[in-house]
C-alpha cells in the first residue's frame, strides 16, 4: 500500500515539475517526445532532458545510446523539427500581427506616407493653388521651420542644399489655417472634397 502512494507521489511531484517548464524548454520535450515515444516514456525523457540541462543535441545524443538508434538519423529529425517548430512559431506570429492590422484598419497609415500623399494631392491638383501653401517641417537643431511649398518643391531631391525628409514634415497650412497636421493626422482636405 505504501509504494502505491508513493508511486502516485512521485507521478503527481513529476507532473509539477513538467508543468513548470519553461515554453521553449516544454516545446523541446514535445519534440524529444515525438521522436522517442515508443521507445522511452515521456518521463524518462523529461529526466535526461533535465540531467543534460535542457540542451537538444545532448538529451538526442544520450537517448541514442539509451535506445541504440542511429544518431545522424536522429539529429536530423530533430533539426527538421526544430526548423518546422520555428516555422509554425513564425507562421502564428505573421497571423497575429495580420489580424491585429485588420483590426486597426481605420487608423490611419504612416504620417510620412500620408505626409507624401497631401503633398502630391497639392501638387498635382489644378484646383488646389501651390503657391499658398507653407511646409511646416522639424529642423533638428532649431525646431519648428516653415518653407514655401514651391521651394520645398525644389528641395525634394537628395542633392539640394536642403533637404527635407519626409518623416520632419509636420503640418501643410494655407492662409493661416492648418490643413493637415502629423499628431491628430487631420486632412481638412479630404474633409472638404467630401
Amino acid at each position: 500500500m505504501k509504494s502505491i502512494a508513493k508511486n502516485v507521489n512521485n507521478k503527481t511531484t513529476n507532473s509539477k515539475k513538467e508543468n513548470s517548464l519553461s515554453p521553449q524548454e516544454e516545446s523541446g520535450l514535445e519534440i524529444l517526445s515525438g521522436m522517442f515515444s515508443p521507445l522511452v516514456c515521456r518521463e524518462q525523457i523529461l529526466q535526461c532532458y533535465k540531467s543534460n540541462h535542457f540542451l537538444l543535441d545532448q538529451t538526442v545524443s544520450k537517448l541514442c545510446n539509451i535506445t541504440n538508434e542511429s544518431k545522424p538519423n536522429k539529429m536530423a529529425q530533430l533539426h527538421a523539427a526544430q526548423r518546422a517548430a520555428k516555422q509554425a512559431k513564425r507562421d502564428a506570429d505573421r497571423k497575429r500581427s495580420q489580424s491585429n492590422d485588420s483590426d486597426s484598419s481605420d487608423s490611419p497609415k504612416s504620417s510620412s506616407k500620408m505626409a507624401e500623399e497631401v503633398y502630391n494631392r497639392i501638387k498635382w491638383d489644378t484646383e488646389i493653388p501651390a503657391s499658398e501653401f507653407v511646409i511646416g517641417y522639424e529642423d533638428r537643431f532649431v525646431g519648428i521651420q516653415e518653407i514655401g511649398f514651391n521651394e520645398f518643391a525644389e528641395n525634394k531631391d537628395l542633392t539640394a542644399e536642403v533637404f527635407i525628409p519626409w518623416h520632419r514634415v509636420r503640418y501643410f497650412k494655407k492662409a493661416d489655417e492648418i490643413t493637415w497636421f502629423r499628431k491628430t493626422k487631420i486632412n481638412m482636405q479630404e474633409a472638404e472634397a467630401n
